[in-house]
């Protein structure tokens, strides 16, 4: 019941996590961060242009009758576009697998269906019988409400009953749906060929932030994250449950981007180092998504002591600590180095996810990965919700 509660905090208190206000900084070369991007990545100096006309494929026009390609493009004009390239060619790979899922369902509703003697509506609706939907009772509703109330800016429970009821109601139904796709795919399963989008390499990694899973693991998952940001709660938990399946197979790295216009974010990163300093990193990572509230140093402070922080004084005297904003400024500029335009930001091997992406889409790309490197990827999770 509580991660629907949770589903309804975002419909009514999430904004988009990647509009231009919440875009990082645009990318500035720096010598100590700077992406390990291929070589066509990086503007050549004009001295060392050749006289030939550039290819088909990098030619932008001519002036004054001399050839203009995209050697002539500025580095930080290079790195707008690689961008955008990565970003449109994971959600067209992303588009693609959706499409061929929905073409593998049809498909095996059809063959289901034939197979029961039935036509494909009364098929689905005999699946629809033995994995019928969860009710809407009042005591979700009232839990929903309860665990909400600062959302709903004074209303009664009889004012929002009714936008509770049919947002739950879409829910349940979603997660029938998936249910449904889960069994038949099991009884007739599906083998994705989809071309695995190529991607941009960035050196994000770093072997003093907080990481969990295999330390000697072939593929390492970095997340740029942010304690105010809704949808970086979501991320983690659909982390911390892929770390649980992957186990010591992938690495799983946070660092700091904590965003300018989120009040608390610079002030919790600082607390989650000083917590990292006693070896509390994710059980305070955990709780501060989880709590959402207690950011003054008297709610640290309990945070702290809930997670079981041994020295309370040393943790509250590194709140203070010109250092903790010099690591996270350090990992912002990392960030921003790499392009990353919001948060959540994840990286695969170093490779850039410039756009949000589910639990299956993650999974695919990290298997990618792991045979790439020799390494069998464990059995599919169940379908993420």
């Amino acid at each position: 019941m509580m991660r629907f509660i949770c589903l309804i905090t975002l419909s009514i208190a999430c904004a988009p996590s990647t509009p231009k206000a919440e875009a990082a900084p645009p990318a500035k070369p720096q010598k100590a961060t700077a992406p390990s991007t291929p070589k066509a990545n990086v503007a050549p100096p004009v001295k060392q242009r050749k006289a030939t006309a550039p290819s088909n494929d990098d030619a932008l026009g001519t002036l004054a009758g001399e050839p203009l390609g995209l050697s002539d493009l500025k580095p930080e004009q290079r790195a707008i576009l690689t961008r955008h390239e990565a970003k449109a060619s994971l959600e067209r790979w992303m588009v693609l697998r959706n499409l061929a899922k929905d073409a593998a369902l049809n498909k095996a509703l059809s063959i289901g269906a034939k197979q029961d003697g039935l036509n494909a509506q009364q098929f689905l609706a005999k699946m629809k019988t033995e994995v019928p939907a969860n009710p809407v009772t009042a005591e979700i509703i009232q839990a929903v409400f309860m665990g909400n109330q600062q959302h709903f800016e004074g209303q009664t429970l009889d004012q929002v009953k009714g936008m509770i009821r049919a947002q739950l109601g879409k829910e349940f139904a979603s997660v029938q749906e998936h249910e449904i796709r889960d069994r038949l795919l099991q009884r007739f399963p599906f083998v994705a060929t989809i071309k695995t989008p190529e991607l941009p390499i960035f050196n994000v990694d770093d072997a003093a932030s907080p990481s969990m899973g295999g330390a000697k693991a072939k593929v390492t998952v970095v997340l740029f994250s942010d304690f105010e940001c809704p949808y970086c709660g979501r991320q983690a938990k659909l982390n911390e449950g892929l770390a649980k399946h992957y186990g010591d197979s992938v690495r799983w790295v946070y660092r700091h981007y904590p965003l300018d216009f989120h009040k608390h974010a610079t002030k919790l990163a600082v607390a989650a180092i000083c917590a990292q300093e006693q070896t509390k990193f994710w059980a305070f990572h955990d709780r501060l998504f989880d709590m959402r509230s207690g950011f003054d140093n008297a709610g640290l402070r309990d945070h702290a002591a809930a997670v079981g922080v041994a020295d309370l004084g040393r943790f509250m005297k590194c709140l203070g600590s010109p250092a903790k904003l010099a690591r996270i400024a350090n990992d912002k500029k990392v960030g921003d180095a790499a392009m990353i335009e919001g948060t959540p930001a994840l990286f695969i091997n170093g490779k850039p996810l410039y756009t949000m992406i589910d639990g299956d889409a993650l999974q695919a790309l990290i298997n990618h990965e792991l045979k790439a490197a020799g390494v069998k990827p464990p059995p599919p999770m169940a379908h993420q919700h």
